[in-house]
């Protein structure tokens, strides 16, 4: 004897599992705009350690604001170290604080796009097995 599995119950878990895929997909998004982000700071020191000259750094991520960098730091700069702590270090600690920073985020990226994909297939499983209900009752009611 099969067991019956209710269908309002299905709907439900399949909307908690699009609400929590929603949340990761937002996740995914703040993730890779930190990324991003870590990935111009660091690119912009690479570009000062070659000698550029100058460049234009924006003040906030909205872009309301600008000012033109010119290397006069004597080759050091501050970097967020973590919890909002920043220390004066050369450029190329930096850039390697930076770089590694960057490589957390991509793997958190990646272990957060895996877990979507889950639920995705989660999801998934279960409209297919809402689906068949349907079917099955469809059948049942029509005998």
């Amino acid at each position: 004897m099969s067991q019956q599995v209710d269908p309002t119950v299905l709907v439900a878990q399949m909307q908690a599992i699009r609400e929590q895929a929603n949340r990761v997909q937002a996740f995914i998004a703040q993730l890779t705009s930190m990324r991003d982000n870590v990935a111009k700071s660091r690119e912009a020191l690479e570009a000062l350690k070659k000698g550029v000259g100058s460049f234009i750094a924006y003040l906030d991520p909205g872009l309301n604001a600008a000012i033109n960098v010119t290397d006069n730091s004597g080759g050091r700069v501050l970097v967020n170290i973590g919890f909002n702590i920043y220390a004066k270090v050369e450029i190329d600690k930096a850039i390697e604080i930076l770089s590694e920073r960057e490589r957390i985020l991509s793997r958190n990226i990646g272990e957060a796009n895996r877990q979507l994909n889950e639920l995705v297939k989660l999801h998934s499983q279960y409209q297919a097995l809402l689906q068949s209900i349907v079917e099955q009752q469809r059948r049942e009611s029509s005998k």
